[in-house]
């Protein structure tokens, strides 16, 4: 995704986040009644740990990445403007992407993954959703 596209696409967010209101799904979890339901749920709760930690080894790699990547194109960047005679005028940060590197992708996921464990297990779980803001 280029740097204009990803502005552009924030810029549209935040537009539309001042359209209207804002809804957050809070989740209440009543626990299964079973000792062995019990003991699946706490599994999925080990499953959802895993499953983030994962998440956030990703993105942390991501990063990592993007900042290699940027330094290197940054070294290329001043190594043909010096060699043009031309002024350096960017910094390694301009060539930083990391911004794209974002566990709103996948952290959901283990969320989602983590309620349909634990409903299986014979928890319930109860959704509510909750305006949070431009409520009228």
């Amino acid at each position: 995704m280029t740097i204009r596209r990803a502005l552009w696409v924030a810029a549209v967010a935040v537009v539309l986040q001042g359209c209207g209101p804002v809804y957050t799904t809070h989740y209440d979890y009543t626990a299964p009644a079973t000792p062995e339901g019990k003991a699946c749920a706490a599994q999925c709760q080990v499953s959802q740990t895993h499953c983030r930690s994962s998440c956030e080894s990703a993105q942390d790699a991501c990063r990592a990445r993007a900042r290699l990547e940027a330094v290197q194109e940054y070294e290329r960047y001043a190594e043909a403007r010096t060699q043009a005679g031309k002024k350096i005028d960017r910094s390694v940060s301009s060539f930083d992407r990391s911004y794209s590197c974002s566990s709103q992708t996948c952290r959901p996921g283990c969320d989602d993954d983590f309620r349909i464990c634990y409903s299986t297990c014979g928890g319930q779980v109860r959704a509510t959703v909750v305006c949070t803001s431009g409520c009228e």
